[in-house]
């Protein structure tokens, strides 16, 4: 959970990549961090296509997967438009839905992870959690809290907040914890 411009957004998408990728295409410091052995099985949950799908996420996974664990070694030739599914050479996926999409489209694939950027509907979320079941797989999400008092609140943030989260981490971050933005513009930007 964090603030705009905190970094979250990258930092989920980078632990779905560690996740797909092979073990030996990663940096020694972030071996630590991998959970699943491909073929790892993503879905990427957002709240609309053209903004934050098309303008963030892929834009980051442009960035940040290596070509060379990518099918064609690029991701305009590993990404299939048809099925909205980015595809890896070891059998990894990470396919892609929205808030906007009927409830239908979120059913029958089982994962190892589903990854919310941003607080998903209840529907959407409690169907997801179906989709784990299979591999004992996880979710994840990177959301700036705007919605107040929302399920989040009662099931994730107040059972963290009195120790009693049993299966899960909160982690929380601000702006002042990513060290790539411009001081300058940052104050400017808070001061309003």
């Amino acid at each position: 959970l964090g603030g705009n411009r905190s970094g979250k957004t990258t930092a989920g998408v980078l632990d779905d990549l560690i996740q797909a990728v092979d073990e030996d295409c990663l940096p020694t410091h972030l071996v630590q961090y991998k959970r699943w052995e491909p073929p790892f099985h993503c879905r990427i949950v957002v709240p609309d296509f053209t903004s934050t799908l098309e303008g963030v996420i892929f834009q980051k996974l442009r960035e940040w997967a290596p070509r060379t664990q990518l099918v064609g070694d690029r991701f305009d030739k590993a990404y299939e438009k048809t099925t909205r599914k980015l595809n890896f050479k070891n059998g990894s996926t990470i396919d892609f839905l929205t808030f906007e999409q009927d409830l239908d489209k979120f059913g029958g694939a089982a994962k190892h992870r589903i990854h919310y950027d941003e607080e998903p509907p209840t529907n959407i979320r409690k169907e997801g959690l179906m989709r784990l079941i299979d591999y004992g797989g996880d979710e994840l999400f990177t959301m700036t809290p705007l919605h107040g008092m929302s399920w989040m609140f009662d099931e994730i943030w107040e059972p963290w907040t009195k120790h009693k989260l049993e299966d899960g981490i909160v982690v929380l971050v601000d702006m002042d914890d990513n060290p790539y933005l411009d001081e300058t513009t940052k104050r400017r930007v808070l001061r309003g």
